[in-house]
């Protein structure tokens, strides 16, 4: 019996072992396609498998099609040479000739690039390459000007997806000057901003015409940033549909205080999900201070769509769920989740317990400290070890 070649792509979806596919494709012609689509889907370079990498972008390459996403791993160029020359420089047409012609790649990872590395026209190059992707992560990237963000993010007129995490740059007048003249992408959905200087990305984005972003993280917020996030939610709050930040100061109050003063929920109109990062987080010396004043932050949420509240706990003993140096007025959350004006359509108040204490007995002690959001049954826990 011969199956139609849709029934066997169908098959080839359900394989996650890589041997098999691999396999698979050498079977006959008609599979080839389905199995490359797997094999080649995702490719992440990094200085071990560059080289091979290399040698296969030749004229006859036949898998570029397939390629979806790429991650660029502490990619240093140093080794990237035209061996004829026998040059240590990366050459403009290298970076076309070994990242062009990818014409199906939605998605880009960096980590720990050496962008300064290259020179004005294989940065060009590079971006060109790669002008048609719609997710874009960056993730240990430090520039001598936020220009080279700004410059990264913008060469993708198609993106709908942007991640910064520790991520630096310097910031002159100059940059400013030069900054301002780039538009940002007109798609953007969803923005994470954790670890970097979120004032500036912020500012710069708030220069598009239309609002665009739905989901929006910005990880730990520290003073700096307030009011940069305050401008930008009094303009895109109404269209922001999922929020997630956090504190981590060992100063009482500090920028959670500076927050409640200065940013207002209840402009989020849309809202229907929100995460506090480390509500408890026992993992690091830095325990966020700012239980206190998350019940009063959150009181100002008056979007009729909330569905979710998130908090995230990391604790290594039960005890910890009230930490002596900061209590925790769980009698001031549970009134407000359970009667709060802004939380009567509430559907989920979910804790994501990061932990390897006893499961049954963290769900109890949490119901005991919330009874009534427990008693109306939006409680949830979940567990990660």
């Amino acid at each position: 019996m011969i199956l139609p070649p849709e029934i066997i792509d169908v098959i080839i979806d359900h394989l996650q072992d890589r041997a098999a596919l691999c396999k698979c494709s050498l079977i006959s012609r008609i599979w080839l396609p389905g199995c490359r689509y797997h094999i080649f889907g995702a490719i992440t370079l990094r200085r071990s498998n560059i080289r091979v990498f290399l040698t296969l972008r030749t004229p006859l390459c036949t898998f570029a099609r397939y390629v979806q996403r790429f991650e660029l791993n502490c990619i240093l160029w140093d080794f990237i040479n035209i061996p004829a020359l026998g040059e240590r420089t990366v050459q403009a047409e290298q970076i076309t000739l070994y990242f062009g012609g990818f014409p199906s790649v939605k998605e880009l990872d960096i980590d720990t690039f050496s962008w300064d590395s290259l020179d004005s026209d294989s940065q060009t190059n590079f971006l060109t390459c790669f002008s048609t992707i719609e997710t874009l992560n960056i993730r240990a990237l430090y520039v001598a000007s936020i220009l080279s963000v700004i410059r990264i993010i913008g060469a993708s007129p198609l993106l709908q997806s942007l991640s910064l995490c520790n991520v630096g740059w310097n910031f002159t007048d100059e940059s400013l000057y030069a900054i301002n003249k780039l538009s940002p992408p007109p798609h953007l959905r969803t923005l994470s901003l954790a670890e970097c200087y979120k004032r500036d990305i912020l500012d710069w984005l708030i220069h598009e015409s239309e609002p665009s972003v739905e989901s929006l993280s910005l990880g730990v917020i520290f003073s700096a940033d307030v009011q940069s996030i305050s401008n930008y939610l009094r303009r895109d709050g109404p269209f922001i549909e999922h929020l997630s930040f956090g504190f981590s100061d060992m100063d009482a109050g500090g920028d959670a205080e500076e927050f409640h003063t200065e940013v207002d929920l209840s402009l989020l109109t849309s809202l229907r999900y929100i995460r506090i990062e480390q509500f408890i987080f026992m993992d690091h010396f830095q325990l966020s201070s700012a239980v206190g004043w998350y019940p009063l932050i959150l009181a100002r949420i008056k979007s009729p769509y909330l569905e979710e509240v998130e908090f995230s706990i990391h604790i290594s003993q039960m005890d910890q769920l009230d930490p002596p140096d900061f209590p925790i007025d769980w009698k001031s959350y549970d009134h407000l989740f359970a009667q709060g004006a802004g939380f009567k359509q509430l559907q989920r108040l979910t804790f994501l317990v990061f932990s390897k204490v006893d499961n049954g007995v963290m769900r109890n002690e949490i119901g005991k400290r919330l009874p009534e959001s427990d008693a109306r049954g939006i409680l949830r826990v979940k567990f990660y070890v």
